[in-house]
């Protein structure tokens, strides 16, 4: 996806977009080359994006963690999307770590935290799969 994209689907401001990608919160997947080729974004980056404007709601600098949002860039892209909602992510300036959600947290991690599970719904929806359902491939009238 585009900036555009970006930004509609997070609702963050094109100079928050600029800014968080200079410091390295926004990590574009493939970088803007020259006058008419844009950068684009994967769903690492809209993860990211939400993550720093909560770090804004409440406060916190989200270009003074660039090391961890580096490190959330790359533990995402190793993963499926739909693993994450089943992680809680725990980021210091320089770094993060990510816990299963549920797990007992270690006395240890401090820093800025959030669960995946509610970002991840805001952006893709409910993506769990059902009960599988398979028809039988039998007529109805076999069926007595």
């Amino acid at each position: 996806m585009q900036a555009l994209q970006l930004r509609e689907r997070v609702g963050c401001a094109e100079a928050e977009r600029k800014a968080w990608e200079r410091v390295g919160v926004l990590v574009a997947k493939r970088p803007a080359a020259g006058t008419g080729v844009h950068a684009q974004y994967d769903d690492a980056n809209l993860i990211a994006a939400l993550i720093a404007l909560e770090m804004k709601r409440m406060g916190v600098t989200a270009s003074r963690y660039a090391a961890a949002f580096c490190s959330l860039h790359t533990w995402l892209r190793a993963r499926s999307s739909l693993d994450w909602p089943r992680y809680r992510v725990f980021m210091t300036p320089g770094q993060a770590e990510f816990l299963r959600s549920g797990d007992p947290t270690a006395t240890a991690l401090a820093g800025f935290s959030l669960d995946l599970g509610p970002l991840c719904a805001r952006l893709f929806g409910d993506q769990r799969p059902g009960p599988l359902q398979r028809s039988l491939p039998l007529p109805l009238g076999a069926v007595r």
